[in-house]
């Protein structure tokens, strides 16, 4: 018989608590599961570990029913059960959660921080013993006296009375596991009271493996040893940033969820909304209390093009072309599948959200144009029809907050130096232009520049040779497809930055500037940002990819 879920309250906040039967003569685990409310008063631990592969499971028994769990997680609570450490009722997702249940996933996962924070311990799993694991742990619990402090060592730390080679060579296995690369562990260990960490049949106490990182470093220092040809150095100083999340303090910025979630893209999670869910708790703990109400939901079921542009939509104070770009990389989106929320009769809820949606995008002020003239050295079949000819101008009378941005951001400002190649027509001396923040474009605000109703949007290109002119008129071909019905201008407040105005565009008109910006398109933007990088033009597109 499988087992069958008993439904959560719905009008509390309430989860389910595992309690392990103590060792018998069966060799199979026998659990219990019970409903609780997720008060105060409820006392429980909560389980921190890595799923691992779905293959190969393992059988226990749920209140007299077979539950099917994964490996890692049948080994740790075999260890918790003949150990009897599991004195507590136990918060584990795997089994709590009905994950076959959608809704049910959706609610529990909003709650997870309060999940986390409400329990009284937070048991990490790191697996089994391996190597010298337990040679690791022995040393560094056998006496509260191993650490001391002194001034003149590396990091703060040192050991006294050890067998500090010993120490070094036992140092890799266990704080190289793939646990440390999962990003649900972060929010995990930042809402626990007190962690407890658990490898095989021993524990470490969380200062104590705080203390173990911050030495690592001058331990292997001591002996010669090559860290860079052992250890993911990356890796072990994500890990000691997530042993230090409890002190709460967010750093600056922390708050924008779209900066977390780039910050920690590269940690591992197996549902990749979850590169966005696995945050939302941290998130709302930095919120100010005014602001939570506006948290997103999660919903798994919808689609993860959704997701992307729920994240894009809460950009401070605007969005960030460079940023939403990279965001639809981690999110394995390309820009011409974001169409199918706006095309899609069967995703309707989801349509009218994102068709109703502004977006702000940043403008700088990079100048006015000087002389303008034709945009030559393009193939017959490359030019666009007579009455689109394209001219280009270049720029003059900088300003000082772009003097600024072309201190802070040479690179970019590199790409700011190209020509501009205009469409439809030639401007007139002294239009101001405005760059696009994060793009290869720009775009004129005035109304004078307005020409037969048009827009007047250009392209930075190195325009000195055929393949740039043909680049730019592809793009501009694209550009051709914004609804200026869905542009308004807004005017930027006063401040020190370069910001000078706003575009407030709708969706659709979002979609063209980041599908004219967009790695979907390599020949155009790689090319040129290339070709500004190197200081000239590659010999042909396919150099722009190596």
């Amino acid at each position: 018989m499988t087992y069958c879920y008993e439904p959560l309250a719905s009008d509390v906040a309430s989860v389910r608590l595992v309690t392990l039967d103590p060792p018998g003569t069966s060799q199979q685990l026998h659990l219990h599961l019970e409903n609780h409310r997720l008060e105060p008063s409820t006392i429980y631990t909560a389980l921190s570990y890595e799923w691992g592969p779905p293959e190969p499971s393992q059988e226990v028994v749920v209140d007299g029913a077979t539950f099917i769990v994964r490996r890692n997680l049948w080994i740790c609570l075999n260890e918790l059960q003949h150990t009897g450490r599991a004195t507590k009722p136990i918060f584990i997702d795997a089994i709590c959660i009905d994950q076959s249940n959608i809704p049910e996933r959706n609610s529990q996962v909003q709650l997870m921080s309060d999940i986390y924070r409400g329990a009284k311990e937070v048991l990490v799993w790191l697996g089994p013993a391996a190597g010298q694991s337990d040679v690791l742990f022995d040393i560094c619990n056998a006496d509260d006296t191993l650490w001391t402090t002194e001034p003149n060592s590396i990091a703060g730390h040192d050991f006294v009375g050890i067998n500090t080679f010993e120490l070094a060579d036992s140092l890799d296995e266990p704080l190289s596991r793939s646990y440390w690369s999962r990003l649900w562990i972060i929010q995990e260990m930042y809402f626990a009271q007190s962690s407890v960490f658990c490898c095989g049949s021993r524990r470490m106490t969380l200062p104590t493996l705080r203390r173990l990182c911050d030495a690592a470093i001058p331990i292997w220092g001591r002996h010669d040893v090559r860290i860079t040809e052992r250890w993911d150095f990356g890796a072990f100083e994500h890990l000691r940033t997530v042993v230090h999340m409890q002190s709460k303090r967010a750093p600056a910025g922390s708050h924008d969820l779209y900066l977390q979630v780039l910050r920690l893209r590269h940690c591992k999670c197996s549902e990749i909304k979850d590169k966005v869910y696995g945050l939302l708790g941290m998130h709302l703990d930095w919120l100010p209390a005014d602001e939570r109400l506006s948290v997103l939901k999660v919903e798994y079921e919808a689609p993860v093009e959704l997701l992307w542009a729920r994240v894009t939509a809460s950009m401070t104070p605007h969005v960030d072309i460079a940023a939403a770009l990279e965001m639809l990389d981690m999110f394995q989106i390309a820009v011409r599948d974001l169409e199918t929320l706006t095309l899609n009769d069967g995703e309707s809820e989801y349509r009218a959200e994102v068709e109703h949606t502004m977006f702000r995008v940043e403008l700088l002020d990079i100048g006015t144009t000087t002389e303008t003239g034709r945009a030559g050295g393009a193939s017959e079949d490359a030019m666009l029809d007579d009455e689109d000819e394209a001219h280009i101008c270049t720029l003059s009378g900088l300003s000082e907050d772009v003097s600024q941005f072309a201190r802070e951001r040479p690179q970019e400002w590199q790409s700011l130096q190209r020509c501009v190649c205009i469409v439809p027509s030639k401007l007139r001396k002294g239009t101001a232009m405005h760059w696009i923040a994060g793009t290869h474009l720009v775009i004129s605000p005035e109304y004078q520049a307005r020409i037969g109703g048009e827009l007047a949007m250009g392209v930075l290109a190195d325009t000195s040779q055929e393949l740039g002119v043909q680049l730019s008129h592809a793009t501009l071909d694209g550009m051709a497809s914004l609804d200026q019905n869905d542009v308004e201008w807004l005017t930027a407040e006063f401040s020190t930055s370069s910001c000078t105005s706003w575009l407030h565009v709708s969706w659709r008109s979002l979609l063209v500037i980041l599908s004219c910006s967009s790695r979907d398109r390599p020949e155009t933007l790689e090319y040129m940002a290339l070709a500004s990088s190197r200081g000239s033009s590659p010999a042909n597109p396919e150099e722009s990819n190596s």
